[in-house]
């Protein structure tokens, strides 16, 4: 019985030719290639809550910090 909160954080899907995430090795093309991508789904209504934020791909940890200055 514990509440999930899916799609909180979204990230909006690269344009059309750009390289996939997992093609970009350098921490700091990665991270441009984040900015402005986050976006939040502000469905909690209710309470004070910690989130759990899962990627399915850590290599320079780079979505995570765009994640992290997105939400704070």
């Amino acid at each position: 019985n514990i509440p999930v909160f899916d799609g909180l954080l979204q990230k909006a899907p690269n344009p059309p030719g750009a390289p996939a995430m997992k093609n970009i090795h350098n921490v700091q093309d990665k991270m441009a290639a984040l900015e402005g991508k986050f976006s939040i789904n502000d469905s909690i209504t209710d309470g004070c809550w910690d989130a759990i934020i899962i990627d399915d791909l850590y290599d320079t940890g780079s979505s995570m910090i765009m994640a992290r200055l997105r939400t704070h």
